[in-house]
């Protein structure tokens, strides 16, 4: 920032009983800093966006007394903080009951200090008519977190977005202590070195309305450093697709165990989807036998109520994924996708392709026949694909 710019700041804050909006990247010698308390009202603001100047990745604190400490604010409407944290943003959220968006990204509950899960989830009881509410927690200083929740749950009745990206155990304390009856739109990032334990993200999910009714549609993606999960729910004859989206980066790999698993925690979202997309190019080094079927075998077994399947991929995982079902057809006990009725793949050379036609032989002489759909690379699948886009918009 110019020093004409931060003479304009500083003037402009002279009359902070006017301003409706502040929007700034900050440094920590930033001389608004010292005008943005000693008085200030700041009764007419808005909207709040601070992002913070980070010289050698270092967050910025906020002194106690920002924007008045206890007389601050009392009309926020959205707030955006980057590399800023705020000790008193507790009391500033509590302040602020017109609220209706929230973003906090890295190191705005970490710094010098931690704003712990159950204080957070305190500060947003008066929330009520919260509907985006972002979470990008950096894990680097952390203190230990509480376990167990014995208070009422904080409801957030106007809820319908949802973003936490990064630190898990974070996450499951807090998702342990609100209540979103209306979120139509879940995002939850894993970092690598994390934990997947998922149990409260699990009962989260049930305590929605519409994101634990059955989804129309669940799309897998594998690649070398992450793999992704989103379910689809369609709610005719409304437009809006709904959905529950998690990925998992890790820049060692991740095994094939940690997508049963996280597959299997949401088991309510997975028993009865109708339809399935799996897409997977490229699998980390990790993993033995890339060819193997038994890891397919593993992941493919919950779906026991798919009707339509569509497989995308190229080398190994086609040959894996084709060995499963060539396999599922001789081992009774292995017997996948027992509903499945159309199947689309793309990707797949003529190897795993014999193996696909060998499974549908074994299907039509059982009396359970499947339609195949061989697709080349460029071809668009106007019978499976719908208004609702497979890339995910972060």
């Amino acid at each position: 920032m110019s020093y004409e710019q931060m003479a304009d700041v500083v003037a402009a804050f002279k009359h902070s009983d006017r301003i409706r909006e502040i929007s700034l990247s900050v440094t920590i010698d930033h001389p608004f800093w010292r005008q943005s308390h000693n008085d200030k009202s700041f009764l007419e603001l808005e909207h709040l966006a601070l992002s913070g100047s980070r010289p050698y990745y270092f967050p910025i604190a906020l002194p106690h007394e920002f924007l008045g400490g206890s007389t601050g604010p009392r009309r926020l409407r959205n707030i955006v903080l980057n590399d800023v944290y705020l000790p008193d943003l507790p009391q500033l959220l509590l302040s602020n009951r017109d609220l209706v968006s929230l973003h906090l990204g890295y190191y705005s509950l970490t710094c010098v200090g931690l704003i712990s899960p159950e204080v957070l989830a305190t500060s947003l009881s008066a929330a009520t008519q919260l509907e985006y509410l972002y979470i990008g927690c950096h894990s680097e200083s952390l203190l230990e977190l509480t376990s167990g929740n014995s208070s009422p749950l904080v409801v957030l009745p106007a809820l319908t977005y949802f973003h936490f990206g990064a630190f898990v155990e974070y996450m499951e304390n807090f998702v342990s202590r609100i209540h979103a009856p209306h979120l139509k739109k879940l995002d939850v990032y894993f970092a690598n070195r994390n934990s997947l334990d998922i149990p409260q993200l699990s009962q989260f999910i049930s305590r929605t309305e519409r994101l634990s009714s059955l989804p129309s549609r669940t799309s897998i993606s594998l690649d070398r450093g992450s793999f992704t999960i989103k379910h689809h729910f369609n709610f005719p004859p409304s437009p809006e697709v709904c959905h529950v989206y998690l990925k998992y980066s890790d820049t060692r790999g991740w095994r094939m165990s940690q997508v049963d698993y996280i597959c299997k925690t949401l088991s309510p979202l997975v028993s009865r989807v109708k339809q399935l997309k799996l897409s997977a190019f490229q699998l980390p080094s990790i993993l033995k036998r890339k060819t193997d079927p038994s890891p397919w075998l593993q992941l493919l077994a919950p779906y026991n109520s798919v009707e339509e399947v569509k497989f995308c991929g190229k080398g190994a995982p086609c040959t894996g994924i084709a060995g499963a079902l060539e396999q599922s057809t001789q081992e009774r006990a292995y017997e996948l996708l027992p509903a499945l009725r159309v199947l689309r793949i793309r990707g797949f050379h003529p190897w795993s392709f014999r193996l696909i036609k060998s499974f549908v032989a074994a299907r039509q002489l059982a009396g359970r026949p499947v339609i195949t759909r061989r697709l080349t690379q460029n071809e668009q699948d106007t019978d499976w694909e719908t208004s609702e886009d497979d890339t995910h918009q972060a």
